[in-house]
Parts: structure tokens; C-alpha cells; sequence
């Protein structure tokens, strides 16, 4: 009785699997006729060519007139010219961390910081992060930076 169940699902999933089989094959059949319409159609606006194709962006060069003089800015469709931003300026970098003494901007102040007292986050943690002292650079190299040598214009120069 098992066997005769089992080869009468078997033969239930045979057909199925020969039926699916045929309707793809038909619905593929189907899909190449309607494609083989459609390109043949020469009314089809996806055969008719572009009127005019767009032309890439002209721009003149710079060679023999000097620094950047004489360049036109290169406008793609869809985009606006590009604008350099406006510089911004901080102030000097000349407020001191009371716990550790790092520069900061006046503006990089942490809101619970007074005039008298400003506080920082960014450099110590207002004094939860304790670094050791550097040592002292070989004689050699802050000779070269101090300029008590003579190669120092050289060093500094190609550092």
C-alpha cells in the first residue's frame, strides 16, 4: 500500500513538473513573437534616433596665459556651477585647556564653561585623561629645528 503511494505522488510530480515545463515554453514563445513585433515596427519612438546628440562641455586651457586666467567654468546639464564656499573664520586658536594647556578656538568652549573658566572636551577630557611628559628630542634634530645649524633653512624647508 506505501509503494503504491509513493509511485502515485511520484507520478503527480512528473506531471506537474512536464506541465510547468510546457507553460514556460509557451510563455517564452510568446514573449519572442511580441519582441520580434515590436522591433520590426518602425513606428516604434524608441527606434526613432535622437535629433541631436549633446555635445560634451567646452573649456578652455591655460597653457602660455599664465595661472588659471582665461578659464570658463565647465556647466554640465542638471548641475549648477560650482561656487567655492566663503571662507569662516574662528578667531585665533589662542584659549588654553586650564588642565592640560592645548590651544582651542573661543567656539570649541563646552556650553557649561564660564569666560574665567573655559572648559574643554576634546583635548583631556577636562582633566580625566593625564598624559606623560614628552622627553626631550635629540640634540641633533632640535639643533636642525632651533636654527643654531646651518642646515636648518634646508631641513625646515624639505621636512
Amino acid at each position: 500500500m506505501d509503494l503504491a503511494r509513493l509511485q502515485h505522488r511520484n507520478q503527480i510530480a512528473l506531471e506537474l513538473e512536464a506541465e510547468e515545463q510546457r507553460l514556460t515554453s509557451a510563455a517564452q514563445r510568446e514573449a519572442d513573437q511580441q519582441y520580434q513585433q515590436n522591433d520590426s515596427n518602425p513606428d516604434d519612438p524608441i527606434h526613432d534616433p535622437p535629433q541631436s546628440l549633446p555635445q560634451p562641455a567646452q573649456r578652455q586651457t591655460t597653457r602660455g596665459r599664465g595661472h588659471g586666467h582665461g578659464l570658463q567654468p565647465v556647466v554640465l546639464r542638471g548641475h549648477d556651477p560650482y561656487h567655492p564656499p566663503e571662507p569662516y573664520y574662528l578667531g585665533p586658536m589662542s584659549i588654553k585647556c586650564l588642565h592640560c594647556g592645548s590651544l582651542h578656538f573661543d567656539i570649541e568652549k563646552l556650553s557649561i564653561s564660564t569666560r574665567n573658566e573655559p572648559k574643554f572636551g576634546m583635548c583631556c577630557l577636562q582633566g580625566q585623561v593625564r598624559l606623560a611628559k614628552l622627553k626631550h628630542s635629540p640634540t641633533e634634530l632640535w639643533n636642525l629645528f632651533s636654527e643654531s645649524n646651518p642646515l636648518s633653512a634646508n631641513f625646515k624647508k624639505n621636512i
